[in-house]
């Protein structure tokens, strides 16, 4: 209804009266009216809005787009006084924006069928709910609920229908202060801010239940089957962004509000480490199954995106297997040279070339007893291939100039980033080999399934860093959590880490806050497909070559004065990477500068 807006007093309605301040509403001239006697003109109504007294009377509209939203009203005791009056246009005209921003907003972030938030005005009420909460101390926070509606009418005027009075009875089941929202086709949603007393999430539901399925809808049906979920904040999220997910997971799971997941209870030599984060589903899952393969004596598959923490994984397999007393050695498939590829994994015996001054003990021989984890096993060479398929069934090795093999004691386990089906069709990979291996495999899931983690994982990386920090972090403010949660992490749990390193550096003590977090961008390019850090060496070979230009291993080691083997293997590591293109297998190959990471004479 049409209202004035008095800078001296409050607005009050006009109640349908069409006097001289009703015609200002849809004026866009200035109204200036003057009268000793009291402005005998105005209306009982407009006297009543203005009070007693009032000799002068300037109204200034309001207009907006050409629309006129309103009117500034101004009564003075005395027709004398003097005023501004382009400084009151002005004001008048800031005021007019101010209401049609106000009105515009006001249709982007509320939905037209049932008048609560959209999804993104909802979560944007929702951060602001949080923050105040946060300012309040300890004993404040918000209760989140949600409701769905189940078995709408295909017919669009009975489903709209439908949702307005839902929205209705959802508004009225709620007293005091609450923020009501929408997402999806027929999901609503409440948000209660509280203080001093922790509410009952269960009775929030059953209230919220009850009042919506009180009686039939319009159209006479029975409202049927209602599916609800509950999460608040700070128990079981740290910002809108995590409680808003854990709504939804709540629902697909059936509607109840479970108890957060933990992982297994496991003591003694069973137990978890400290820094290992299993707080999400796929992970309890994924331990669950991983104890149990642990125990057997059989080769066990890890797969998974880089940076998930397949190696993490390997250790476990082997703390938690009978062989847990006996060493545990990594070897890196991808960094092995393939002409060196037997006496890297079998050793070699005094003599058996120039050079072997002594007898070098392989990595099978050395983990005699314990667990040999072959990591990015996609990435070894064809001949490494043959030789590992010959090792899986002999169960035996033959060092370089050895004339008896050697049998050997060890468990293995594999780890790829890479799918090796895929890489048997392409014929990367041998199927012989790959059959042996896949005998028990285990995948652990990307960071972007598993967000549940998030906060776990930050808290860890906190820990780490306070421990060794003049000026520790105290806490991460709820707008970090929603950016972090945001972000799909391509690069999984270690750039998580590194992205949170360098906030902690920026932030130098206090809150992390949102400007301490880099911009999201794309991976870095060294992290490559096996993700290996460069050495200072390799940086050096990659800015002294242009795309196009080669150097052999002897030239590369030789000006670096280092052994043929370092630099053979550095230079296998950025051919994995992608820097290098390698032109031949034999003695004297070259190695070639491909694009990958050029700027015209740096590495990105």
């Amino acid at each position: 209804e049409p209202r004035l807006f008095g800078l001296r007093g409050v607005g009050r309605s006009l109640h349908g009266e069409v006097g001289i301040l009703g015609r200002m509403l849809v004026s866009t001239q200035v109204l200036h009216l003057v009268d000793s006697r009291g402005l005998p003109c105005l209306r009982e109504a407009e006297r009543a809005l203005l009070g007693p007294g009032v000799e002068r009377l300037l109204g200034l509209p309001l207009v907006a787009a050409g629309e006129v939203l309103g009117a500034v009203l101004l009564g003075f005791p005395s027709p004398a006084e003097r005023t501004d009056l382009a400084f009151l246009r002005t004001a008048a005209a800031q005021a007019a924006i101010v209401l049609e921003n106000a009105r515009l907003y006001h249709q982007a972030v509320n939905d037209p069928v049932t008048g609560f938030l959209t999804e993104a005005g909802f979560r944007l009420r929702l951060s602001e709910e949080i923050r105040r909460a946060e300012g309040q101390g300890e004993d404040a926070g918000v209760l989140t609920v949600q409701i769905r509606l189940r078995g709408l009418p295909k017919d669009d005027e009975r489903a709209t229908a439908r949702l307005r009075e839902a929205a209705r009875r959802t508004r009225l089941s709620v007293r005091g202060m609450a923020v009501f929202g929408r997402s999806g086709a027929a999901d609503l949603k409440v948000a209660l801010p509280w203080s001093g007393r922790t509410p009952d999430p269960g009775e929030a539901v059953r209230k919220l239940i009850a009042h919506v399925a009180s009686s039939p809808w319009p159209d006479g049906q029975p409202v049927g089957e209602l599916a609800c979920s509950s999460a608040s904040w700070p128990g079981d999220g740290p910002s809108a962004r995590f409680v808003l997910a854990l709504l939804e997971e709540r629902l697909a799971e059936g509607g109840d509000a479970p108890a957060p997941v933990s992982p297994p209870v496991l003591t003694g030599e069973r137990s978890l480490p400290r820094d290992f984060v299993a707080t999400s589903p796929l992970m309890v899952d994924l331990l669950d199954t991983l104890r149990r393969v642990a125990e057997r004596e059989v080769t066990v598959l890890i797969s998974g995106e880089t940076g998930t923490g397949k190696d993490r994984v390997a250790e476990l397999v082997h703390h938690w297997s009978p062989r847990s007393d006996g060493p545990l050695v990594h070897i890196h498939c991808p960094s092995l040279p393939p002409s060196l590829i037997e006496d890297e994994l079998f050793g070699h015996e005094e003599g058996a070339f120039t050079g072997a001054v002594s007898r070098r003990m392989g990595p099978f021989e050395y983990a005699a007893g314990g667990t040999v984890v072959l990591d990015e096993i996609g990435g070894l060479s064809p001949d490494g291939q043959v030789a590992l398929l010959r090792v899986l069934e002999t169960r035996e090795v033959l060092p370089l100039g050895a004339t008896r093999p050697v049998a050997i004691d060890v468990r293995f386990v594999v780890t790829t980033s890479a799918g090796l089906a895929e890489e048997v069709e392409r014929g990367r990979f041998r199927g012989d080999l790959y059959f042996r291996l896949n005998i028990a495999q285990l995948t652990v899931p990307p960071l972007r399934l598993r967000k549940q983690a998030i906060p776990d994982l930050v808290e860890l990386v906190i820990r780490r860093f306070n421990a060794s920090a003049d000026r520790p972090v105290t806490g991460v403010a709820p707008e970090v959590m929603d950016a972090l949660y945001d972000r799909d992490w391509p690069g999984n749990v270690r750039e998580l880490e590194n992205a949170l390193s360098r906030a902690l550096i920026l932030a130098a003590g206090g809150e992390l806050g949102p400007e301490h977090l880099e911009p999201a961008g794309e991976p870095e390019a060294v992290a490559g497909a096996h993700d290996v850090p460069l050495n200072a060496r390799q940086h050096r070979i990659l800015e002294s070559l242009v795309p196009g230009q080669a150097v052999t291993s002897s030239e590369y080691a030789q000006d670096l004065e280092i052994s043929s083997r370092t630099g053979l293997r550095d230079l296998q590591i950025l051919v994995d990477l992608g820097f290098l293109a390698r032109e031949g297998q034999k003695r004297g190959t070259r190695f070639r500068r491909t694009r990958k990471g050029w700027t015209g004479g740096s590495v990105q």
